[in-house]
Protein backbone atom coordinates (compact mmCIF):
# COMPACT_ATOMS: atom_id res chain seq x y z
CA UNK A 1 0.00 0.00 0.00
CA UNK A 2 1.32 3.25 -1.05
CA UNK A 3 1.53 6.21 1.19
CA UNK A 4 -0.89 8.39 -0.65
CA UNK A 5 -3.42 5.46 -0.32
CA UNK A 6 -2.70 5.40 3.39
CA UNK A 7 -3.34 9.01 3.71
CA UNK A 8 -6.36 8.95 1.70
CA UNK A 9 -7.61 6.43 4.77
CA UNK A 10 -6.78 8.56 7.41
CA UNK A 11 -8.71 11.45 5.57
CA UNK A 12 -12.24 9.55 5.13
CA UNK A 13 -11.75 8.28 8.60
CA UNK A 14 -11.46 11.39 10.20
CA UNK A 15 -14.27 13.02 8.25
CA UNK A 16 -16.19 10.31 9.25
CA UNK A 17 -15.67 10.21 12.91
CA UNK A 18 -16.18 14.30 12.51
CA UNK A 19 -19.43 13.86 10.78
CA UNK A 20 -19.90 11.43 13.19
CA UNK A 21 -19.58 13.77 16.14
CA UNK A 22 -21.08 16.56 14.48
CA UNK A 23 -24.52 14.24 14.32
CA UNK A 24 -24.32 13.41 17.58
CA UNK A 25 -23.83 16.98 18.62
CA UNK A 26 -26.78 18.22 16.94
CA UNK A 27 -28.95 14.91 17.75
CA UNK A 28 -28.22 15.92 21.41
CA UNK A 29 -28.85 19.85 21.44
CA UNK A 30 -32.26 18.48 19.38
CA UNK A 31 -33.09 16.18 21.95
CA UNK A 32 -31.99 18.78 24.89
CA UNK A 33 -34.79 21.32 23.11
CA UNK A 34 -37.19 18.97 22.62
CA UNK A 35 -36.79 17.64 26.70
CA UNK A 36 -37.05 21.28 27.28
CA UNK A 37 -40.02 22.20 25.55
CA UNK A 38 -41.82 19.03 26.90
CA UNK A 39 -40.80 19.76 30.60
CA UNK A 40 -42.50 23.31 30.23
CA UNK A 41 -45.02 22.35 28.97
CA UNK A 42 -45.37 19.55 31.81
CA UNK A 43 -44.68 22.96 34.49
CA UNK A 44 -47.74 24.74 32.58
CA UNK A 45 -50.32 21.91 32.60
CA UNK A 46 -49.17 21.22 36.23
CA UNK A 47 -49.45 25.23 37.07
CA UNK A 48 -53.26 24.81 35.15
CA UNK A 49 -54.32 21.74 37.36
CA UNK A 50 -53.29 23.22 40.36
CA UNK A 51 -55.08 26.76 39.67
CA UNK A 52 -58.22 24.41 38.32
CA UNK A 53 -58.16 22.11 41.67
CA UNK A 54 -58.32 25.53 43.64
CA UNK A 55 -61.03 27.17 41.48
CA UNK A 56 -62.97 23.98 42.27
CA UNK A 57 -62.17 24.00 45.74
CA UNK A 58 -63.57 27.94 45.81
CA UNK A 59 -66.41 27.10 44.08
CA UNK A 60 -67.44 24.09 46.11
CA UNK A 61 -66.61 26.56 49.37
CA UNK A 62 -69.17 28.57 47.77
CA UNK A 63 -71.61 26.14 47.12
CA UNK A 64 -71.66 25.28 50.46
CA UNK A 65 -71.72 28.91 51.88
CA UNK A 66 -74.89 29.34 49.05
CA UNK A 67 -77.05 25.79 49.86
CA UNK A 68 -76.41 26.54 53.92
CA UNK A 69 -78.22 30.53 53.63
CA UNK A 70 -80.70 28.58 51.30
CA UNK A 71 -81.42 26.69 53.99
CA UNK A 72 -81.31 29.32 56.60
CA UNK A 73 -83.51 31.23 54.22
CA UNK A 74 -86.35 28.74 54.21
CA UNK A 75 -85.88 28.26 57.70
CA UNK A 76 -86.42 31.78 57.94
CA UNK A 77 -89.19 32.15 55.98
CA UNK A 78 -91.42 29.32 57.68
CA UNK A 79 -91.21 31.17 60.91
CA UNK A 80 -91.97 34.35 59.07
CA UNK A 81 -95.81 35.52 58.41
CA UNK A 82 -94.60 36.15 54.79
CA UNK A 83 -94.83 31.91 54.26
CA UNK A 84 -98.26 32.41 55.61
CA UNK A 85 -99.11 35.34 53.05
CA UNK A 86 -98.22 33.69 50.20
CA UNK A 87 -99.85 30.70 51.23
CA UNK A 88 -102.88 32.45 51.26
CA UNK A 89 -102.20 34.12 48.30
CA UNK A 90 -101.58 30.99 46.29
CA UNK A 91 -104.95 29.70 47.83
CA UNK A 92 -106.87 32.81 46.43
CA UNK A 93 -104.94 32.10 42.99
CA UNK A 94 -106.39 28.71 43.12
CA UNK A 95 -109.30 29.50 43.59
CA UNK A 96 -109.68 32.07 41.04
CA UNK A 97 -108.56 29.83 38.26
CA UNK A 98 -111.09 27.22 39.11
CA UNK A 99 -114.39 30.04 38.92
CA UNK A 100 -112.01 31.04 35.29
CA UNK A 101 -112.20 27.77 34.30
CA UNK A 102 -116.57 27.30 35.78
CA UNK A 103 -116.89 31.55 34.03
CA UNK A 104 -115.04 29.82 30.51
CA UNK A 105 -117.24 26.65 30.44
CA UNK A 106 -120.14 29.14 31.39
CA UNK A 107 -119.37 31.30 28.69
CA UNK A 108 -119.46 28.52 25.77
CA UNK A 109 -122.90 27.54 27.44
CA UNK A 110 -123.89 31.12 26.85
CA UNK A 111 -122.79 31.07 23.79
CA UNK A 112 -124.67 27.83 23.07
CA UNK A 113 -127.68 29.16 24.24
CA UNK A 114 -127.37 32.95 22.18
CA UNK A 115 -126.72 30.91 18.92
CA UNK A 116 -129.91 29.21 19.82
CA UNK A 117 -131.98 32.46 20.37
CA UNK A 118 -130.65 33.85 16.84
CA UNK A 119 -131.87 30.43 15.49
CA UNK A 120 -134.98 31.08 17.06
CA UNK A 121 -134.96 34.84 16.27
CA UNK A 122 -134.81 34.16 12.86
CA UNK A 123 -137.50 31.42 12.45
CA UNK A 124 -139.97 34.04 14.44
CA UNK A 125 -139.01 36.49 12.49
CA UNK A 126 -139.85 33.76 9.26
CA UNK A 127 -143.19 33.08 10.73
CA UNK A 128 -143.80 36.85 11.25
CA UNK A 129 -142.88 37.57 7.81
CA UNK A 130 -145.36 34.41 6.44
CA UNK A 131 -148.03 35.43 8.73
CA UNK A 132 -148.08 39.12 7.84
CA UNK A 133 -148.25 37.87 4.04
CA UNK A 134 -151.44 35.75 5.12
CA UNK A 135 -153.04 38.72 6.90
CA UNK A 136 -152.34 40.92 3.81
CA UNK A 137 -154.14 38.47 1.44
CA UNK A 138 -157.02 38.06 3.72
CA UNK A 139 -158.01 41.57 4.14
CA UNK A 140 -160.58 43.35 2.27
CA UNK A 141 -160.04 44.25 -1.27
CA UNK A 142 -162.08 47.26 -1.42
CA UNK A 143 -160.66 50.90 -1.51
CA UNK A 144 -163.05 52.00 1.10
CA UNK A 145 -161.54 49.15 3.37
CA UNK A 146 -158.19 48.61 2.27
CA UNK A 147 -155.53 49.93 4.45
CA UNK A 148 -152.79 52.30 3.48
CA UNK A 149 -150.06 49.76 2.74
CA UNK A 150 -152.16 46.79 2.16
CA UNK A 151 -153.88 48.01 -1.05
CA UNK A 152 -152.17 50.02 -3.82
CA UNK A 153 -149.06 49.88 -1.93
CA UNK A 154 -148.45 46.75 -0.43
CA UNK A 155 -145.10 46.25 -2.62
CA UNK A 156 -143.68 49.42 -0.65
CA UNK A 157 -142.06 48.88 3.09
CA UNK A 158 -144.21 49.08 6.23
CA UNK A 159 -143.43 52.23 7.99
CA UNK A 160 -142.38 52.02 11.51
CA UNK A 161 -145.19 52.86 14.60
CA UNK A 162 -143.81 54.71 17.69
CA UNK A 163 -143.76 52.13 20.00
CA UNK A 164 -143.37 54.11 23.08
CA UNK A 165 -147.14 55.22 23.28
CA UNK A 166 -147.59 51.63 24.18
CA UNK A 167 -147.70 52.00 28.22
CA UNK A 168 -144.54 49.74 29.53
CA UNK A 169 -142.48 49.83 26.12
CA UNK A 170 -138.86 51.57 26.90
CA UNK A 171 -137.28 52.62 23.77
CA UNK A 172 -134.32 49.90 24.80
CA UNK A 173 -137.62 47.14 24.12
CA UNK A 174 -138.80 49.09 21.11
CA UNK A 175 -135.27 48.89 19.49
CA UNK A 176 -135.18 45.19 19.89
CA UNK A 177 -138.62 44.63 19.08
CA UNK A 178 -137.42 46.47 15.63
CA UNK A 179 -134.27 44.02 15.69
CA UNK A 180 -136.71 41.53 16.11
CA UNK A 181 -138.83 42.34 12.93
CA UNK A 182 -141.49 44.09 14.35
CA UNK A 183 -141.53 47.61 13.49
CA UNK A 184 -145.41 48.27 13.37
CA UNK A 185 -148.43 47.93 15.72
CA UNK A 186 -149.84 45.57 13.03
CA UNK A 187 -146.91 42.84 13.58
CA UNK A 188 -147.22 43.25 17.35
CA UNK A 189 -150.95 42.81 17.41
CA UNK A 190 -150.79 39.36 15.16
CA UNK A 191 -148.16 38.21 17.77
CA UNK A 192 -149.31 34.53 18.48
CA UNK A 193 -149.37 33.23 22.63
CA UNK A 194 -146.03 30.85 21.09
CA UNK A 195 -144.59 33.86 19.91
CA UNK A 196 -144.78 36.06 22.63
CA UNK A 197 -143.55 33.45 24.46
CA UNK A 198 -140.31 33.74 22.37
CA UNK A 199 -140.03 37.78 23.00
CA UNK A 200 -140.56 37.31 26.88
CA UNK A 201 -137.42 35.10 26.62
CA UNK A 202 -135.56 37.32 24.30
CA UNK A 203 -136.05 40.46 25.93
CA UNK A 204 -137.30 39.89 28.68
CA UNK A 205 -134.42 39.33 31.25
CA UNK A 206 -135.79 37.91 33.64
CA UNK A 207 -138.71 40.31 34.20
CA UNK A 208 -142.31 39.45 33.26
CA UNK A 209 -143.38 41.64 30.46
CA UNK A 210 -147.25 42.44 30.11
CA UNK A 211 -146.99 41.28 26.27
CA UNK A 212 -150.52 40.55 26.61
CA UNK A 213 -151.65 43.67 27.17
CA UNK A 214 -148.85 45.98 24.58
CA UNK A 215 -150.79 43.58 21.60
CA UNK A 216 -154.48 44.67 22.61
CA UNK A 217 -153.03 48.34 22.90
CA UNK A 218 -151.18 47.27 19.96
CA UNK A 219 -154.57 46.37 18.23
CA UNK A 220 -156.36 49.66 19.39
CA UNK A 221 -153.63 52.02 18.17
CA UNK A 222 -153.95 50.15 15.03
CA UNK A 223 -157.54 50.76 15.04
CA UNK A 224 -157.45 54.23 15.35
CA UNK A 225 -154.78 54.77 12.82
CA UNK A 226 -156.44 52.90 10.23
CA UNK A 227 -160.28 52.92 10.99
CA UNK A 228 -161.24 50.15 9.12
CA UNK A 229 -165.30 50.11 8.63
CA UNK A 230 -167.71 47.71 10.71
CA UNK A 231 -169.82 47.18 7.71
CA UNK A 232 -166.75 45.17 6.20
CA UNK A 233 -166.09 41.50 6.57
CA UNK A 234 -163.62 40.49 9.83
CA UNK A 235 -161.02 42.57 9.41
CA UNK A 236 -157.64 42.64 10.75
CA UNK A 237 -158.33 43.89 14.21
CA UNK A 238 -161.38 41.25 14.93
CA UNK A 239 -158.97 38.52 13.92
CA UNK A 240 -155.84 39.61 15.74
CA UNK A 241 -158.11 39.28 19.26
CA UNK A 242 -159.31 35.97 18.12
CA UNK A 243 -155.97 35.08 18.06
CA UNK A 244 -155.31 36.50 21.52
Amino acid sequence: MSLLAIQITLVLFLVFVLGVLVGWSIYKLMRRSIDKAWLNELLRLRKSRKKLLERACRYRQQSRQKETQRKQLMDLLETRTDHITFSRVRQQLEHCRTQLHHANALLRQREQHILKLLDVVRLLKGQVDRHQAQSLTVLPNSPSNAIPYASGHKHKALPDDDFLLIEGITAEIARKLRQLGITSYRQLAECTPKQQQTIQQLIGQGNVLPIHRWTRTALDLYRNKYEAKPQARPSFADKAVGQL
